[in-house]
């Protein structure tokens, strides 16, 4: 469910047995980054472009502003390793 509250956006976290998802937070950016260097993930996400500390930076804070419309979730395992990276944006 949405619970927006003071201009961002918070929303539950999704948890089963093997994954944890969970809307993007400003604290996930050094292991996202890592993440979108690896080959086969900046392949399919990043169209096999290495973004920047700064570009992951701001899609965060792209997704915590509502106005944005954006919306990225970070996929984990139930130990809070990344991943993956799902998200939506408009056109």
């Amino acid at each position: 469910p949405d619970t927006r509250s003071g201009g961002t956006h918070h929303m539950s976290a999704i948890r089963t047995g093997r994954l944890h998802l969970a809307p993007v937070a400003a604290n996930d950016e050094p292991a996202l980054t890592r993440l979108l260097h690896l080959p086969d993930v900046r392949r399919y996400l990043c169209d096999d472009t290495l973004v920047s500390r700064a570009t992951v930076a701001a899609w965060i804070a792209e997704s915590n502003d509502p106005s944005s419309g954006a919306c990225y979730w970070r996929i984990a395992t139930v130990d809070e390793d990344p991943i993956g990276l799902v998200g939506l944006r408009p056109p």
